[in-house]
């Protein structure tokens, strides 16, 4: 969740019910502010946003559509590793589409493989397309 409130104001303690898997993005410079005040500070993780410009190059088009359709926090048309990077979940937006290719970008998102059982298996780093395809399998 992205908070663009340089000062933020007093929020009822129950405003927000997930705050232990949700990630407050908050203006740079306002984090202290946020971890200190009611309602705000019961987020388990907030970060600063960080305007780093360093995109994802994405292998797989529909991918990149799915992607920046969900996460695109600045819209404009492009996924950075820090907007990745704040996911709490990908949810059900990849599930069974067929035309998906390609997904070693999850790589970039902090949920790595969102409830999978990965022991025994490579990193997303380790991993070549090959393994990608049989992770499609499994994640999708």
């Amino acid at each position: 969740m992205h908070s663009l409130i340089e000062t933020p104001f007093i929020l009822s303690e129950n405003v927000f019910n997930n705050y232990s898997n949700t990630v407050l993005v908050v203006p740079t410079g306002t984090i202290d502010t946020y971890k200190s005040t009611v309602g705000w500070k019961n987020f388990q993780t907030i970060k600063e946003y960080r305007d780093d410009h360093e995109f994802i190059t994405f292998v797989d088009a529909k991918v990149k559509e799915i992607c920046v359709q969900h996460w695109d926090s600045n819209d404009d048309g492009e996924l950075s590793k820090f907007e990745a990077e704040v996911v709490g979940t990908v949810g059900d937006f990849f599930k069974d589409d067929n035309t998906i290719t390609s997904f070693n970008e999850l790589q970039y998102f902090s949920i790595g493989y969102g409830g999978v059982d990965t022991s025994g298996e490579p990193e997303p780093a380790a991993r070549d397309d090959a393994d990608d395809l049989l992770w499609k399998n499994v994640f999708l």
